[in-house]
């Protein structure tokens, strides 16, 4: 394959290349990094971190039989990251923020504020475009 390098003005030291190879060059990425071997790998090490770790609060037995959740959590945030620009998982709501509705539907009750994230907004990169709404449940008012 041969690859056309283009200079941009007045940055000659700093090739680029064509927006065409460029695609083939993130698609081959994609290939590779989604290869089974590589998947596999990227899998196990992710269950295992999360079997290892101390901060889950769960047993080694819930963790078995959650094992083949934690597997395809792992496929799907793999290929998250591969994409490009890397997707984004917005995970930074907390109790009592401004309840957004551009960026959050509603769990089971209304309100202004939120009480819990119950699934996280998703973007197409950390700055980029809003592609998957997240869902919260508002805090309760009591009336009196």
């Amino acid at each position: 394959m041969k690859y056309n390098i283009t200079l941009l003005k007045g940055q000659k030291d700093r090739p680029r290349m064509s927006s065409k190879d460029e695609k083939a060059t993130l698609a081959l990425r994609r290939q590779i990094c989604m290869q089974e071997n590589i998947l596999d790998e990227v899998k196990q090490v992710f269950v295992k971190e999360t079997k290892s770790s101390d901060k889950t609060g769960y047993n080694k037995k819930h963790l078995e039989l959650c094992t083949p959740y934690l597997l395809k959590c792992a496929e799907i945030c793999w290929s998250m990251v591969i994409h490009d620009p890397p997707l984004y998982i917005k995970f930074d709501a907390k109790a009592g923020d401004k309840l957004d509705l551009n960026f959050y539907t509603v769990y089971a009750s209304t309100g202004e504020k939120i009480d819990f994230l119950v699934w996280p907004p998703l973007f197409n990169e950390e700055k980029g475009g809003l592609l998957s709404k997240g869902v919260a449940e508002p805090l309760k008012i009591i009336k009196k």
